[in-house]
């Protein structure tokens, strides 16, 4: 059940549209959200909280957490199956 990159609408124009709704609602309906933006959300969570309810990370911020690991690690994790 994957949508289409279109659907994606960034929390700053949603909450434009919807200046009623909560970040949390956001969230809700667009599960993917850039890890700066989350951790600006919960200061406290770590890295890879935000990991796991985002599995895909680009490959220059993995490369920021992971310096010593490869891109063919980067590659395995997210181009299986």
């Amino acid at each position: 059940m994957q949508q289409g990159h279109s659907s994606y609408i960034p929390w700053e124009q949603w909450h434009q549209h919807h200046p009623h709704s909560s970040w949390q609602q956001w969230h809700h309906q667009h599960p993917y959200v850039p890890w700066e933006q989350w951790h600006h959300h919960y200061p406290h969570s770590t890295w890879q909280q935000w990991h796991q309810q985002n599995p895909y990370v680009p490959w220059g911020q993995w490369h920021q957490h992971h310096p010593h690991s490869s891109w063919q690690q980067w590659h395995q994790t997210y181009h299986q199956g």
